[in-house]
């Protein structure tokens, strides 16, 4: 996915769709080249999930103790949105990271390995070129969240059980 997306807009793209482009990086590269920059996908999906379970339980547990919202959906939505926030500010690094180390050989770049890429990633911008692209992971993920959350509280509450404490 990494490659197909670097190669958008190209003139003449190396890959005529998803199939195409694993066959391609299969044969050239073998089993590996299929599986470049996935350990950076697991501390990713890590990160991503514990920064939506943080945020969404941090939130409703400090807004009700504080009373500044009793349990309901509007706390499920607001909880939702900071745990969107909190998402994508924890998983935005290792996003761009592999994004980056997984389209490098498309993109004629060189890293040695994961390491490589992050030091070359801070030497190019600082703390702050991580977080390219947060903008775009937030906006898709906080919508998802805002209706996927308290839904999930209102399914509970529809079967007899009590929203999430």
């Amino acid at each position: 996915r990494g490659r197909l997306k670097a190669t958008t807009g190209k003139p003449a793209p190396p890959y005529r769709g998803m199939l195409d482009c694993l066959s391609k990086v299969g044969r050239s590269e073998g089993l590996s080249g299929l599986f470049r920059g996935s350990s950076t996908l697991l501390i990713r999906g890590a990160l991503l999930s514990a920064g939506s379970q943080l945020g969404y339980d941090f939130t409703k547990t400090e807004a009700k103790r504080s009373g500044l919202l009793s349990d309901g959906p509007v706390l499920h939505v607001v909880a939702s949105v900071f745990s969107a926030f909190l998402a994508s500010t924890m998983s935005a690094p290792c996003d761009l990271v592999m994004t980056r180390y997984q389209a490098a050989p498309i993109l004629g770049r060189h890293y040695a390995g994961l390491g490589d890429c992050v030091r070359q990633v801070y030497r190019e911008g600082g703390v702050r070129e991580f977080y390219r692209g947060w903008a775009p992971l937030f906006l898709r993920l906080a919508p998802l969240w805002m209706f996927n959350m308290p839904l999930y509280e209102a399914c509970r509450r529809m079967f007899g059980l009590s929203y999430l404490n």
